[in-house]
């Protein structure tokens, strides 16, 4: 860093705070030419002010020598959107036609790359689960029951921080659910809520599981266990994203019968039963 010397520019720059009302004007005055807004990365960013997951993390709102804003309209109009103000690097006076064809060109980071910045697993899995359990604990307590495993759209710094804060819960899930036959978000997401509430049991279902799928043991063929490895090899659509709520109410629903000691033939499970709680 010592070795980085600054020129001579005409180009100024500062930490500014942008309000709603200040993000409205220079959208209506100065936006012109712009790229299309992309819907899904406006209610992303706009998530992440409402839920004051913002940061300066030194992403500039840029403007041209005559004043035309080059990059940062996604922000403006999520801070509109949110009602939030937020704290940004802000620069002016840069060289319009040079510039303007430049900008956002670099590869994004991915939420995984996030995850691995934080000392997380650099895995897809991961980043995943934390995604349902974010909506999870997001969805109030009254309304669990109608719980359904989310394609919504979140920040990746969103998910990434998310998984570093919840650790603890989201990493023993991860690790079940890596050492099955199939790598699956929403058996990930039913294994955080069996271990997060009876890991003893939780544990020893899924090393039972993982024994069967591993082909390392001859199974009753009414275990729940093996029932639901059965039926996930004869059902593969089950790991399609629409299906997901299924996988994971069959996954819960397989664990309580193994609490139970209940010999099952068959699992089951509608939407209107409502999301199967894990019974300890």
């Amino acid at each position: 860093m010592e070795k980085i010397r600054f020129i001579e520019s005409n180009i100024e720059s500062g930490v500014a705070e942008i309000t709603p009302e200040l993000a409205r004007e220079i959208l209506e005055k100065h936006n012109r030419d712009n790229r299309p807004l992309k819907k899904d990365h406006i209610k992303r960013l706009t998530s992440s002010l409402k839920n004051n997951e913002w940061m300066l993390n030194g992403e500039a709102i840029a403007f041209s020598k005559s004043g035309r804003l080059l990059d940062g309209q996604h922000r403006l109009t999520a801070c509109v959107n949110s009602g939030k103000a937020f704290k940004t690097l802000v620069i002016k006076g840069i060289e319009e036609d040079e510039a303007f064809g430049t900008i956002d060109i670099g590869k994004p980071r991915t939420v995984t790359d996030l995850m691995n910045l934080q000392g997380l697993p650099k895995a897809p899995l991961f980043s995943a689960i934390a995604k349902q359990h974010k909506a999870w604990i997001e969805t109030e307590h009254e309304n669990k029951h109608k719980f359904i495993l989310t394609n919504r759209q979140y920040a990746e710094r969103s998910i990434a921080l998310h998984g570093k804060k919840y650790v603890d819960v989201i990493f023993p899930a991860f690790e079940a659910t890596q050492k099955l036959g199939r790598k699956s978000a929403a058996m990930g997401f039913a294994a955080l809520l069996i271990l997060n509430t009876a890991m003893d049991d939780g544990e020893e279902f899924f090393a039972e599981l993982e024994s069967i799928w591993k082909d390392e043991c001859n199974p009753d063929p009414q275990s729940p266990s093996f029932v639901l490895y059965d039926f996930l090899m004869k059902e593969e659509h089950i790991f399609r994203p629409t299906t997901m709520t299924l996988l994971a109410a069959l996954t819960i629903k397989a664990f309580n019968a193994h609490v139970k000691k209940e010999p099952t033939k068959k699992l089951f499970w509608s939407p209107t039963d409502g999301f199967p709680s894990v019974e300890a």
